[in-house]
């Protein structure tokens, strides 16, 4: 426009010329393409059957207010709209019309008056069915509304709008397909069906030995099931899983309870099974009630059923079949992943291995206790500390280095060996019997020929020594009996002794009667008073714990607010270095934790409050496969000076740090429909981005993946503000 502005006149005409001929030709192809458009979706959507399924819509509760059919009041199928501007399924309209081409019309005019109702063409001629005419623009609308997956209820988190909704189901990998095994009815997403296969109660495994294929339930004489998830041969091509028949001490046994536990024992399942009616039982627990029956009644509590309700479940009405029972895999994985006390925990075990590792651990346990070998001795010590009690155990026996002999060592008998016989004395010193020779020397030789030459003289103060120990026995034992006058006298004055002891004794009693009295009085004003002490202490020491945990639940908010504020940026660009990506992604895929969140980032100072939610084992169609990166919405002290739905442009990127060139980068744009991009209710939306943004195998190569870490850079599109900084700035000027 410029150039023909700054042209001649006669090149100002032609150029004009030029330009309406552009401008319609550039109408006539809109033109061309709605119709187009137009044609294509009432072919595909009225005449078809690819549409004529109501799905699940995301937004149902507001498009049945916009689009709601006159007569089915729900959102419209195939919609057609009539003359008198009701707008309808084409299926409910054709049961109103039931092969008649004109019917009195059906649908309601509450927002007319009688004069008008009157002058309706529809009431004056009745409504002729040529008159419905198809509504394109309303199905335009609901084919780009986002719906849920007929597949939510299996684990699918996609949702594609109508338009693609049968393609989507037609590949989603959350599609239920029952098991093949005959006796198992369970369903499963079809991702999981090969894994339940393998590990299914009523498979069929294949022995290497054998090309015989026998049940599950076969393959171990007196079990039911691997207590493992997947059947484990060895070398010989027999199953190798060890079984878990003895319940451990868990650490959080209370809380495992709660998710696992028994409906017979009411403790943590051992070797769970799952029952028809849902509840999970230990193996032990339910072959008792079987006994040698096949079929029983069940013998489970139904507490949270009603009777009507009771009287339908299966295992009422047809009993309990043993061979019916199904192995809860799921929860035997989860419970070998959890972690218990070592038996040897009171011996002083500070390990807590996993109940899958525990046999192996407690094999090797240097705190195993043992028995003391030594005879008489009933002790029982740690392992690790047998060897230094085995060098102080007073049972023990000790051995003569020369003679070769043994000799109790509580007793000291080496010890009296060796300085009794002179070719086993080891030590210079006193003699023995010092006490009848007195004799000692600092030569080792010099005592050895003191013993050696004076063993009579030895021999025979011992001898003299044993007489003078035989008469004084003797003497007491003869002992002349004093006569009997003597006796009397002397048991005469024991008796005065003890009546006059006697007085003295009740005299202290009278006295110590109010003395006691007044004790007893002390003893129960002291109880009372402990009694309020401790009432108290325990009243204050309730509120000091509670002043506590308030106190550190307020320096945690502190801690986090410190850590949000250190970490925040207010450009619109968030840099998120993912730590321990190896440990974070083996967590994912057990199950754990499936996704983590970036800290917070915002637009500008007063702007969107965003952040990153990735799924390192991927979500969705990537999931398993692909690193995904989604934008989440937040919400912000300042959305009231924001516009909404979000529309600002989100780039998402994988940095490589060592060449920039490399790195992965992936744009969208904020679809204005979804309620992910509203103005957030709660404490933020439902995520939105990319489920396959990169490959594991590109994540985990050497460009990308530094030091167990990698870096997600996410960029947002500026703007959004009602109030932008430069206009607020000239309003203050």
């Amino acid at each position: 426009m410029l150039i023909c502005l700054a042209s001649p006149p006669s090149f100002y005409c032609n150029n004009v010329i030029t330009l309406i001929c552009i401008i319609f030709l550039y109408l006539t192809a809109d033109m061309a393409g709605d119709y187009t458009q137009h044609q294509s979706i009432s072919s595909s959507s009225f005449n078809g059957n690819d549409f004529n399924e109501r799905p699940k819509f995301i937004n149902a509760a507001r498009l049945k207010e916009l689009y709601g059919c006159a007569i089915c009041n729900d959102v419209v199928v195939q919609p057609h709209q009539t003359p008198c501007g009701n707008r309808v399924c084409k299926k409910c309209m054709n049961e109103k019309f039931d092969n008649l081409s004109v019917i009195k019309c059906p649908l309601p005019h509450g927002d007319m008056n009688e004069e008008e109702l009157k002058e309706e063409q529809c009431q004056q001629e009745g409504l002729s069915l040529d008159a419905v005419v198809p509504d394109p623009g309303s199905q335009r609308f609901l084919l780009r509304e986002k719906c849920f997956c007929k597949n939510q209820e299996y684990g699918c988190c996609e949702n594609p709008p109508w338009k693609k909704l049968k393609e989507h189901q037609a590949v989603c990998a959350f599609v239920p397909d029952r098991c093949p095994n005959q006796g198992c009815n369970k369903l499963f997403a079809k991702k999981d069906l090969q894994r339940h296969i393998a590990e299914c109660e009523f498979g069929i495994a294949q022995w290497k030995s054998s090309e015989q294929s026998l049940k599950h339930k076969d393959e171990k004489v007196g079990s039911s099931s691997a207590s493992l998830t997947s059947l484990e041969l060895d070398s010989a091509g027999n199953p190798r899983n060890p079984d878990f028949t003895d319940r451990p001490r868990f650490i959080n046994s209370a809380k495992l309870k709660q998710l696992y536990s028994c409906a017979i024992c009411k403790d943590v399942a051992v070797q769970p099974f799952k029952i028809s009616c849902g509840s999970r039982v230990c193996k032990n627990c339910i072959y008792e009630k079987f006994g040698s029956l096949s079929l029983i009644k069940c013998p489970l509590p139904h507490d949270d059923m009603n009777k009507e309700k009771l009287k339908m479940e299966p295992c009422q009405l047809e009993g309990l079949v043993k061979e019916g029972l199904v192995f809860d895999t799921d929860s035997q994985k989860f419970l070998l992943d959890e972690k218990c006390f070592c038996e040897n925990q009171k011996f002083g075990c500070p390990e807590k291995p996993l109940w899958e590792e525990l046999e192996g651990h407690q094999a090797i346990c240097v705190y195993t206790p043992s028995q003391c070998p030594n005879q008489d001795c009933t002790q029982s010590v740690a392992k690790k500390d047998l060897e230094s009690h085995l060098t102080d155990c007073e049972y023990a026996l000790d051995m003569c280095s020369v003679c070769k002999r043994t000799f109790k060592r509580k007793d000291k008998e080496l010890m009296i060996h060796q300085k009794t016989n002179p070719e086993c004395l080891r030590t210079p010193g006193k003699c023995y019997f010092f006490e009848y020779c007195h004799f000692e020397s600092d030569k080792l030789n010099e005592l050895k020929a003191h013993m050696e030459n004076n063993t009579q003289s030895h021999m025979e103060a011992i001898t003299v020594q044993v007489d003078k120990l035989r008469s004084l026995c003797e003497s007491v034992r003869n002992t002349p009996v004093t006569d009997e006058n003597k006796k009397n006298e002397k048991i005469r004055n024991l008796e005065k002794c003890l009546a006059r002891n006697h007085m003295q004794l009740k005299a202290l009693a009278d006295a110590a009667k109010p003395v006691s009295q007044r004790c007893d009085g002390l003893e129960s004003r002291l109880s009372e008073v402990e009694r309020r002490v401790e009432e108290s202490s325990i009243d204050r020491r309730g509120q000091y714990e509670h002043s506590l945990q308030e106190t550190f639940q307020r320096m945690d908010k502190v801690e986090n607010s410190m850590k949000t504020v250190e970490l925040c940026s207010y450009d619109g660009v968030l840099v998120w270095k993912i730590n321990d990506y190896q440990r974070k992604k083996s967590d994912a895929v057990r199950g754990r934790q499936m996704s983590i969140y970036s800290h917070p980032f915002y637009t500008s100072r007063h702007g969107y409050k965003m952040c990153c939610r990735a799924y390192l084992n991927g979500d969705g169609l990537g999931r398993g496969k692909c690193l995904s990166l989604f934008f989440v919405l937040m919400r912000g002290e300042y959305d009231e000076l924001l516009h909404f739905p979000f529309k600002q442009r989100v780039t998402f990127s994988l940095l490589c740090p060592s060449n920039p060139s490399l790195s992965k980068h992936e744009t969208f744009l904020p679809d204005p429909d979804s309620s992910s991009f509203r103005r957030p209710q709660t404490e933020m939306n439902i995520a939105s981005g990319c489920p396959q943004f990169a490959l594991h195998a590109d994540v985990e190569s050497s460009n990308f993946l530094v030091n167990d870490c990698i870096y997600v850079q996410v960029k947002v599109e500026p703007g959004g503000e009602k109030f932008p900084k430069e206009k607020r700035n000239t309003e203050l000027s």
